[in-house]
């Protein structure tokens, strides 16, 4: 799994936190103004590439699994750390 985290980016981190802590698949499309089928597709492919489910898909919502429950967290953990490493705006332009 740990090689898998290499194939991941902020995006994919981004959306598996919003799934964890929305509950919802189409929450966390608006939260990140995305539509809810490229989010239920990415998330698809990040469970893939992890090979491991994180969510349960309820009548009622998404439920972290394990795995999933730890990623939420880690991705709460990490989202600080990436607006920090992102690019400043030129200010002149």
């Amino acid at each position: 799994m740990s090689d898998s985290l290499q194939t991941l980016n902020w995006d994919d981190l981004r959306i598996v936190k919003a799934i964890g802590e929305s509950g919802s698949l189409v929450a966390a499309a608006t939260t990140l103004a995305l539509n809810h089928s490229t989010v239920s597709r990415r998330l698809a492919l990040i469970e893939q590439t992890l090979g491991t489910v994180l969510f349960d898909r309820r009548r009622t919502g998404y439920a972290p699994t394990p795995p999933g429950a730890r990623s939420t967290v880690s991705c709460r953990v990490l989202g600080p750390v990436q607006a920090a490493l992102e690019p400043c705006e030129d200010p002149a332009s």
